[in-house]
């Protein structure tokens, strides 16, 4: 939704977030490839699934670096959105989110928000592809 919103330096760093963060739960859903193809496309960058070659700690570290504080909402709304892409969203996913909400200093009240109105959109969409379809 908001992706091309970020710096360019930074689109490459949100989609290894975004294989960390679909490997959190150990299965790389295929819904969450689909999306992260999606993410490349809205990004204009050429559809691919990176290597992942720095731990979670050091790829948070160097987001909370270059990204401004627009952009790390806009990184927590679109990974929120991964990880709840499969229709599950597990303990071991709700640990990675949090350590990513705390690496990038963001409220659990703007967090508590995100998940609150990503949850009512994601059931607006159904309903509406149900009525289409």
């Amino acid at each position: 939704m908001f992706l091309s919103q970020l710096k360019e330096e930074n689109k490459e760093l949100f989609l290894k977030l975004c294989v960390h963060a679909a490997m959190a739960n150990d299965e790389f859903a295929d819904e969450e490839r689909n999306t992260i193809q999606l993410y490349c496309t809205e990004m204009e960058l050429p559809m691919h699934i990176p290597e992942i070659n720095a731990d979670l700690d050091e790829l948070l570290a160097v987001i909370n670096k270059f990204a401004n504080e627009t952009e790390k909402k806009i990184i927590v709304v679109e990974i929120l959105g991964l990880l709840k892409s499969d229709d599950k969203f597990d303990e071991k996913e709700h640990v990675f989110f949090d350590k990513v909400k705390e690496s990038l200093s963001l409220s659990d009240e703007f967090c508590d928000k995100t998940e609150s109105l990503l949850d009512k959109y994601t059931s607006i969409y159904k309903e509406l592809v149900n009525l289409i379809y």
